[in-house]
């Protein structure tokens, strides 16, 4: 059942996140082309310059034909650049609002009617939401990160010399990575398993606020969503601050300041973060859980 939960959530929200998807990818190879052709002109035009000349409305002046296809070319690689800026911007938040309203429509208005009356658990709904809201926002991200290696991929093809460097610049970047690998590998370990986790917390946490808005408000539910939500996340925060705030005066009051012992520091710090969000997950998880069973207050 859980399945056909998921199936049903995904099939839901696609019909908005893929073509935006898509249309950002679109542009992404768009903005590439037109960034690899303005900067290869810029390395390589004057060498091609022609006698050609093209007059400009209104100033009496005149300019080689290859100067104004350079300024429509670089026009044109600023505005595609700020749509898909726009575009990306779009995706992360519209992931965030689809899933929000998802949940809200699902339990909180006249469809929380049909919701409820289908043979599935709570438990089986709370997991499918969880589960689609975290694979679009690693879709997302995903999406975001393989269309910056787009625009460097057109970007190198155009011009390999923009991304040369000498052999002393090599030589350095490759002690630094290793050194950074070998001494940091460990907290970039943890960095990525505590961002997973406190995504899908994150989740919860949105569910768990909403649950708590709807329960307390009759009218003005959106409000009340709003609000919870500021002020449980608040306190969250603030808990982890403390303990973050404990356990850097206990390291630096009582460890030596190393690389090693930052590389100690910053991992268990990220430790201790994992296992507050994993706490606040289950906390949020059980009480958007009670909140559907027992407190349920649909319009």
């Amino acid at each position: 059942m859980f399945s056909k939960c998921l199936k049903y959530e995904m099939k839901a929200t696609k019909r908005v996140l893929v073509p935006l998807i898509v249309c950002m990818l679109v542009v992404s190879i768009a903005t590439a082309v037109c960034l690899g052709g303005l900067l290869s002109y810029s390395y390589i035009g004057d060498a091609n310059a022609g006698d050609a000349m093209i007059e400009i409305d209104g100033s009496g002046e005149a300019l080689p034909v290859e100067d104004g296809a350079f300024h429509l070319l670089e026009v044109a690689t600023v505005m595609l650049f700020m749509i898909f800026v726009g575009i990306m911007i779009a995706c992360v938040i519209t992931v965030f609002v689809l899933m929000v309203r998802r949940f809200y429509t699902s339990f909180f208005t006249d469809e929380g009617y049909l919701t409820f009356t289908l043979p599935v658990t709570v438990d089986c709904h709370l997991l499918a939401k969880t589960v689609s809201m975290f694979i679009w926002n690693a879709i997302s991200y995903i999406a975001i990160a393989i269309s910056f290696g787009i625009l460097f991929l057109g970007i190198y093809i155009s011009v390999p010399d923009f991304f040369a460097l000498d052999d002393y610049t090599k030589q350095f970047l490759e002690q630094l990575l290793a050194e950074v690998g070998d001494v940091f590998g460990g907290t970039i370990a943890f960095g990525i398993v505590q961002s997973i986790v406190s995504t899908i917390a994150s989740c919860l946490l949105l569910y768990f606020s909403i649950s708590v808005g709807c329960m307390l408000a009759k009218k003005h539910k959106i409000i009340a969503c709003i609000a919870s939500y500021f002020i449980i996340s608040s306190v969250i925060s603030e808990i982890i601050t403390i303990a973050s705030e404990l356990i850097y005066e206990y390291f630096t009051k009582n460890i030596e300041a190393t690389a090693e012992n930052s590389n100690l520091l910053a991992m268990t710090v990220l430790l201790i973060f994992t296992v507050l969000y994993i706490l606040q997950g289950i906390g949020c998880y059980f009480g958007t859980r009670w909140i559907l069973k027992n407190k349920i207050n649909l319009d």
